[in-house]
């Protein structure tokens, strides 16, 4: 289990810096073609939000929390789990966020294997930092890298501005709690969204 929590880490951590490589360049890109430098208030004020995370709870709540998705595909989960952000107030633009989403996606699939996905994005859509959670208990085709089906799906939604180093410490957080059995097994079997949420307060630094 160790071994495999370690295998699953490295992956995790892979999958990420690719992602933010991606971000950095993208970012650097358009900021020189502007000819403008970074909003450092509002980088500042994204990074606190993020490095004050302890727990996983800490950035997300019940009402973003569903122990029973509805969609069929991925797409389908990804726009269930974008409405739950957009009404918690999360997000300005539901279809900007989206196609952070889907962009990433386009990049190398986000599931990560153990039955988990864990699509993320930065967009200046995201108000502030957010995660939406949902379990599909049949599973999902979310291309994972150990070829099962998703179960668990944890939606990041990240404000343009937040630095990288706070990202990694939420994918830290889960890949830890995430590669032991039991507790996806307990995840799985709860029965309300309550449920659901109470257990996700065991994921933590």
């Amino acid at each position: 289990m160790v071994l495999f929590a370690i295998i699953i880490g490295s992956a995790i951590t892979a999958l990420v810096i690719k992602s933010l490589k991606n971000d950095v360049w993208n970012s650097a890109t358009e900021l020189a073609q502007l000819g403008e430098k970074p909003r450092a208030n509002s980088v500042n004020e994204h990074t606190k939000q993020l490095e004050e995370i302890n727990q996983l709870t800490d950035i997300t709540n019940v009402e973003l929390v569903d122990t029973n998705l509805q969609g069929d595909s991925r797409e389908a989960i990804i726009d269930e789990l974008i409405e739950k952000l957009y009404k918690e107030n999360i997000l300005t633009s539901k279809k900007d966020f989206k196609q952070a989403i889907i962009e990433r996606e386009e990049e190398s699939s986000t599931g990560i294997g153990m039955n988990m996905a864990i699509p993320h994005g930065k967009s200046d859509a995201v108000k502030v930092p957010g995660i939406a959670f949902g379990i599909k208990k049949a599973g999902v085709d979310w291309y994972c890298v150990d070829d099962s089906l998703a179960k668990f799906i944890f939606m990041i939604a990240l404000p343009e501005g937040a630095e990288d180093d706070a990202h990694l410490k939420i994918l830290q957080m889960l890949s830890r709690k995430m590669a032991d059995e039991d507790f996806r097994d307990m995840l799985l079997n709860a029965q309300t969204d309550n449920e659901a949420y109470k257990l996700l307060k065991d994921i933590r630094e």
